[in-house]
Parts: C-alpha cells; structure tokens; sequence
C-alpha cells in the first residue's frame, strides 16, 4: 500500500469512527493519555501522602531543610 493509499484510508477510518480529521483524532487521543497519565501520578502521589502523613508542600519545605541532601529509592510497586 502506497504513502498516500494508507493516508486515505487512515483518513476514512476515523472520519468513520466519528472524528472530522486525522488531527482532531490524534488530538482527542492524545488528550486522553495525557488525563491518564496525570490521573497515575496523582494516584501515586496520594499514595505517597498517605504514607508520610503529609501532603507534597510539606515535602518541599522539609526538603529545603536538609542539611545536605539525603536520598532513598522507594521500593513501590506500580499497578
């Protein structure tokens, strides 16, 4: 299939499923995994807070307070 056979047939594909373009396709999709993406972080940092009692402010000014930086890798395990 040529260049331009698959970008008609791309085009009619999501002009089928309901988009008016490729682009508006690409740009709901994108959108979606974007929203994903945040909602893993935030579920991530909630789990966080949770277990140090404390919200990520209070880590930053904690943070600042540090004599000299101290670094631990948190063992998690990611669904």
């Amino acid at each position: 299939m040529l260049l331009v056979e698959k970008s008609l047939a791309l085009q009619e594909t999501v002009q089928q499923i309901g988009f008016d373009s490729v682009e508006d396709f690409a740009l709901v999709k994108a959108k979606e995994k974007l929203l994903n993406e945040i909602a893993i972080c935030t579920t991530n940092i909630e789990k966080f807070e949770k277990k140090y009692n404390f919200d990520y402010a209070e880590f930053c000014l904690r943070f600042q307070q540090l004599q000299y930086p101290l670094f631990e890798k948190e063992k998690t395990v990611l669904n």
